[in-house]
């Protein structure tokens, strides 16, 4: 599970067999679990740009538990009135996992591309996050309406070539984009080779959410912003 996530190896595109696995074993292992486990199941769920299942979750992880009631035991997840991740008596893992799971929920960098709203649950229709960092040390900021994005910029820290992802056609609006073919020339968004394995179990997976979106190519310069728009 750990290709899947903090790792790279596994992904949808890349190797979506071992994805489909990755879903089952989640499947089996389901969705009730303590702070710090839920924290990675949202950002698994995100991976597997299963958005509203990672929001289910997240959900679950934000049910007020009452510090001061009396009860057999305090685990199962939940949250503090402070916010402290109610893991008794507290554990950051939790706080921590989930606002990376609500990031890679809104963006992901480790398939060679910046991939805008991978995973974005149907409830959060409209919205906006600003100064997230992506792989290649870019800095972004999306907006989105109606469950689509709507606009987004992206700032060059360090300049480099910028591969992007969408669902929608994109322009940027400073610059030319072309089709990426292949890697995007940029050393920072390199992703793994495919890995070698042997399936052993004829067990049928589960179907994997492989919509192939938009891929584009642009050169920034440092310290340069780029605005994103759909066509």
């Amino acid at each position: 599970m750990f290709g899947l996530y903090p790792g790279s190896q596994v992904t949808l595109s890349n190797t979506p067999e071992l994805a489909a696995a990755a879903k089952k074993s989640l499947i089996f292992r389901g969705d009730v679990s303590t702070g710090w486990s839920m924290a990675w199941k949202i950002n698994w769920w995100a991976r597997l740009r299963d958005g509203d299942h990672s929001y289910k979750i997240l959900s679950d992880a934000f049910a007020y538990i009452d510090p001061r009631e009396k009860r057999e035991t305090m685990g199962g997840g939940g949250t503090y009135p402070n916010l402290f991740d109610a893991h008794p008596p507290f554990q950051i893992d939790g706080n921590f996992g989930a606002t990376a799971g609500m990031t890679e929920m809104l963006l992901q960098s480790h398939e060679g591309y910046l991939f805008l709203l991978p995973a974005l649950p149907a409830v959060w229709k409209d919205g906006f996050i600003s100064g997230i960092k992506a792989r290649g040390n870019f800095k972004v900021d999306i907006s989105w309406k109606h469950n689509k994005l709507s606009s987004a910029t992206v700032y060059s820290e360090i300049g480099g070539d910028c591969s992007l992802h969408t669902l929608q056609p994109v322009k940027v609006v400073e610059t030319n984009a072309s089709k990426t073919v292949g890697s995007s020339g940029n050393n920072l968004l390199t992703r793994y080779e495919k890995l070698n394995y042997h399936n052993n179990t004829k067990e049928k997976l589960p179907d994997l959410n492989t919509v192939e979106g938009y891929t584009i190519n642009f050169k920034t310069e440092k310290g340069k912003r780029y605005t994103i728009v759909p066509l």
